[in-house]
C-alpha cells in the first residue's frame, strides 16, 4: 500500500469534496511522489513525516474552514444552540466552583475580591472547558444520527476549544497568576514555574536534566505536557460527547457514560502522582502519558461511531 493512502481514506470521512480535491489530494500525492523518487530509509523517513506533518496542517485548516461553513449554515439548527447553550451554562458553573475554594480562601488575606476572581477564574477555564463540551455535545445532539455536518460541526466546536484554551494557557494564566500573588504579598515577587510561559518550564527541565537532576527535570517535563495535553482535551472531549451520542442510549446510559469517562481521566493522573518524577525525566515518556487519555477518548469515540454506522447498516439491510 502506497504511503498515504490510509490517511486519504480517513480524511474522505471528514472533509467535503471541494477540500479533497484543493487540499488533501495534492498533499497526498506530493507525499507519495517523493517518497518514491528517493532512496535510503532515512530519507524516506523524513519525507514520510514532513508529509505527514503537512497533511495534518491542511487537515485542520480544512475541517476548521468546512465546520465555520456548517456551523453558520446550521445556527438555525435547535440541536446546536440546544448544545452550545447547555455549554455555556456547564462552563459558567464549573469555572466558579473550581475559582471558589481559593477565593474564599484568600479572603481572609486580602479584601479585593473582584480582582482575586478575575485572576482565578483563568486557571480554571481549561478545566472547566472540556467538561463542558463533553456535557453540551451530548445533551444537544442525544439521539441525533452523527451525519457528516453534525461531526464537522462538533470538530470545529472542539477546535475552537483547544484553541481558547491554548490561549489561556499559554498567556492568560501566567499572568494572571503572577497578578494574584502580588495582590496577597502585597510587594514584589519573584516568578515560579506557574508564572512563567509553558516554554519557559520545558526550558527548566532541560536544564535541570542536563545537570542530573532528574526528579525535578520529570516534574516539570509532566507539567509541561500535561498543559499541552489540557490543550488538546478540549477537542477529545467534543468528540467522545459526539460518540456517546451517536450510541442513541437512554439519557441516564449516557450520563453515567460520561461519569464513568471523567472518573476514568482525572483517576488517571492522580495514579500518575505515585510514579517516580524521575521516569518523565525522559521526555517521551511524558508525553505519551500525559496524551495517553486523550489518545484513548479519540479511539473510543471511533469505536462508538463505527458501533452506531454497523447498527444502522444492519438495520437498512
Amino acid at each position: 500500500m502506497r504511503p498515504g493512502t490510509r490517511l486519504r481514506n480517513w480524511a474522505c470521512r471528514w472533509c467535503s469534496k471541494t477540500a479533497m480535491d484543493r487540499l488533501i489530494d495534492p498533499v497526498i500525492a506530493d507525499l507519495q511522489h517523493e517518497h518514491a523518487t528517493v532512496r535510503g530509509s532515512r530519507e524516506r523517513c523524513r519525507i514520510l513525516v514532513n508529509g505527514y506533518a503537512a497533511f495534518l496542517r491542511v487537515m485542520v485548516i480544512s475541517l476548521a474552514v468546512d465546520a465555520a461553513r456548517t456551523l453558520h449554515a446550521r445556527w438555525g439548527d435547535a440541536a446546536i444552540r440546544r448544545a452550545l447553550a447547555s455549554a455555556c451554562g456547564v462552563m459558567l458553573l464549573l469555572t466558579g466552583l473550581l475559582a471558589t475554594p481559593p477565593l474564599v480562601q484568600s479572603l481572609s488575606r486580602a479584601h479585593q475580591s473582584v480582582w482575586l476572581l478575575l485572576f482565578l477564574l483563568p486557571q480554571a477555564l481549561p478545566l472547566s472547558l472540556p467538561v463542558s463540551l463533553l456535557v453540551g455535545v451530548v445533551y444537544g445532539l442525544h439521539g441525533r444520527f452523527p451525519t457528516r455536518t453534525v461531526r464537522r460541526t462538533v470538530v470545529l466546536i472542539g477546535l475552537l476549544g483547544s484553541l481558547a484554551s491554548f490561549a489561556t494557557i499559554t498567556w492568560l494564566v501566567p499572568a494572571a497568576n503572577q497578578a494574584f500573588r502580588l495582590t496577597m504579598a502585597k510587594s514584589v515577587v519573584v516568578h515560579g514555574m506557574n508564572e512563567v510561559s509553558p516554554a519557559s518550564v520545558r526550558e527548566q527541565a532541560i536544564a535541570d536534566r542536563n545537570d542530573g537532576r532528574l526528579d525535578r527535570a520529570g516534574v516539570l517535563f509532566f507539567a509541561f505536557h500535561v498543559r499541552r495535553a489540557v490543550i488538546g482535551a478540549a477537542l477529545a472531549f467534543a468528540l467522545f460527547g459526539l460518540g456517546i451520542s451517536a450510541l442513541r442510549t437512554r439519557p441516564a446510559a449516557s450520563a453515567a457514560t460520561c461519569l464513568v469517562g471523567l472518573a476514568v481521566y482525572v483517576g488517571y493522573f492522580f495514579e500518575l502522582r505515585s510514579v517516580s518524577p524521575s521516569l518523565f525525566s525522559d521526555e517521551r515518556v511524558a508525553v505519551l502519558l500525559a496524551w495517553c487519555p486523550n489518545a484513548v477518548m479519540i479511539i473510543t469515540t471511533g469505536l462508538f461511531l463505527s458501533a452506531r454506522e454497523h447498527a444502522t447498516g444492519r438495520a437498512t439491510t
